[in-house]
């Protein structure tokens, strides 16, 4: 019998106990922010704690200002204040999946008309835009109250329609499947939203502090925070003396709201997360500064899949292809230190930049400030490759010869920017290219086995995966790095075909607090689901027991990923 192929129950057992200790570190180690009284608020319970983004502006003039023109508070809104970005002009027409579309205005009023293969054709009047960065979509509120989020979508860059099978995974054909944005996207794109579903009556009565995300989104509820500053305002005296620098961790329970600023990273992070990476919602009335996973589960690798989806929220080895950046920063060395959130380098205010930025990343190496802001001069020794030192007099530095040094690449060349090597485009689904967030350094290798990209062959393109890992040999020597990756990306693909010889690699990333939490937690569940599949034959799974790296053989040919060779 080979013991690595088929599971006693001993083994199952010694397997269970593993995942049990697994899941509790995974837990343990990102709760840090328990809700008070053990339960989550409901959002109408909290309704009276929002006092609305108009009572921030008397003190924040600045701020207010800046939020006015940002991404945020443009996410939902009522189509009287809205931007209306798509062609809704007469006559306006678009056909695709087996979906045709007409637009038009009726007493200046957008509408839709949708026509699902052979059967009538349906109008709808846009109430709501939904977002204006990449795409904009429009909702149309129906009978029961239910907002639906139609199946067309403007293209902002391009200036066209869109089906909406071009960027979500659904099923082919003309089927009717609706989304309703409150009951599917409400937790994030409108502030305190509750949505007031009445069971007899069968209708949604839903009520929101404001459409959008408001300062309370990110700030927490303000109602609180206003009082107390009325009544110091009104009695100096009443005033305590407190440190206002980023470092008083202790700042928001003395300002009576999240100041993102200076408390701990991980709250920041949790606050962004909750509506930045895709999720499986399990409590509604998140508020700025509660622990996410006490309200919802983040997708991981090991997410199921519907076989709509012919790849999957992420690449073996981890790191998103579609959505989810937040999972992706908990694979940073920065973040497992405690050092980083998404504050550390965005504005939630918004900003002039690309991304609401500090700075311009697109501005030479003015855009490298946003890793020297921690970083003060490269980690790895010059010339530590095979070749060694080039120069043993330069000193490890982000400037002329010590950068050059470092990237083996001229220092004003692109080849060396900080993010051109450690945030190459990873995320390639959505029409759109948008940066690795894990700062990870290339692995060619994992693009030679799983298609994964890699910074080196994302810029010379004519060149191959082999070609970049013997150069990255000669310049840095870390190939025992890029094992180590391979060997986890090796382990979740197996793993996500139903691969039993994969329970002690996952055993291992489970407890390995090198690893991030999407990764450890990942590992985790696969074992549980190898486990309870109880399957010894490492045959692919099927259908919707596919997992997110269940993707081979459904990409483009180039970048295809192989099926790895059977363990030795």
């Amino acid at each position: 019998m080979d013991n690595d192929s088929e599971m006693t129950l001993g083994t199952k057992l010694l397997y269970a106990a593993s995942l049990t200790l697994a899941l509790t570190v995974v837990v343990r180690a990102s709760d840090q922010n328990p809700v008070p009284g053990g339960r989550p608020f409901r959002a109408a319970d909290a309704s009276s704690e929002y006092a609305g983004s108009q009572s921030c502006e008397r003190c924040h003039v600045k701020e207010h200002a800046t939020w006015k023109d940002s991404l945020h508070i443009k996410m939902t809104k009522p189509i009287a204040e809205a931007t209306v970005l798509g062609d809704f002009s007469e006559g306006t027409t678009f056909a695709d999946h087996d979906r045709a579309y007409s637009f038009g205005r009726r007493d200046g009023k957008p509408f839709v008309t949708v026509k699902l293969g052979q059967a009538p054709p349906e109008t709808f009047s846009v109430d709501f835009t939904l977002g204006a960065k990449r795409y904009q979509g429009y909702l149309a509120t129906l009978p029961g109250g239910n907002m639906y989020v139609l199946p067309i979508f403007w293209h902002v860059e391009h200036k066209r329609w869109i089906d909406w099978k071009e960027i979500t995974p659904i099923p082919d054909g003309a089927h009717d499947l609706r989304q309703i944005w409150n009951a599917n996207c409400f937790n994030c794109h409108a502030t305190n939203i509750a949505q007031g579903y009445d069971v007899a009556a069968k209708r949604y009565n839903s009520t929101w502090t404001e459409m959008g995300i408001g300062c309370e989104a990110c700030h927490g509820p303000g109602r609180e925070h206003n009082t107390l500053m009325a009544a110091w305002e009104n009695n100096p005296a009443l005033k305590p003396v407190y440190d206002t620098s980023d470092k008083n961790r202790q700042l928001s329970a003395t300002l009576k709201i999240l100041s993102t600023r200076s408390s701990d990273p991980k709250r920041t992070f949790d606050t962004c997360a909750y509506c930045h990476g895709n999720k499986t919602n399990v409590f509604v009335g998140f508020k700025a500064g509660d622990s996410y996973v006490d309200y919802a589960l983040p997708f991981l690798i090991s997410q199921p899949i519907p076989a709509s989806d012919h790849q999957g929220e992420f690449w073996p080895d981890g790191r998103p292809n579609r959505f989810n950046r937040p999972q992706a920063l908990t694979m940073s060395g920065c973040f497992q230190a405690g050092a980083i959130s998404c504050a550390s380098c965005h504005v939630s205010h918004g900003s002039k930049y690309e991304a609401s930025l500090k700075v311009d990343i697109h501005d030479g190496r003015k855009g490298d400030e946003l890793c020297t802001q921690c970083h003060s001069e490269p980690r790895r020794e010059p010339g530590s490759g095979i070749r060694g030192p080039k120069t043993a007099a330069v000193t490890a530095s982000f400037t002329g010869a010590g950068l050059a040094d470092h990237t083996f690449h001229a220092p004003q060349s692109e080849g060396s920017r900080c993010i051109s090597c450690h945030m190459s485009d990873a995320n390639w689904r959505l029409l759109i290219r948008k940066r690795d967030h894990t700062f990870q350094p290339p692995v060619p290798e994992n693009t030679a086995r799983f298609g994964i990209p890699n910074a080196c062959t994302t810029c010379h393109d004519e060149r191959s995966p082999e070609w970049a890992a013997r150069q990255m040999n000669e310049w840095w020597g870390d190939g025992d790095r890029r094992d180590k990756a391979v060997t986890l990306a090796d382990t979740m693909y197996r793993a996500g075909s139903g691969d039993l010889t994969t329970l002690p690699g996952l055993a291992r990333l489970a407890v390995d607090r090198s690893q991030g939490l999407l990764v450890r937690a990942s590992a985790a569940e696969y074992i549980a689901q190898l486990v309870s599949d109880g399957r010894s034959d490492g045959a692919q799974r099927s259908g919707s027991m596919q997992t997110q790296t269940s993707f081979g053989g459904r990409m483009g040919a180039r970048r295809a990923p192989v099926a790895p060779p059977p363990p030795s």
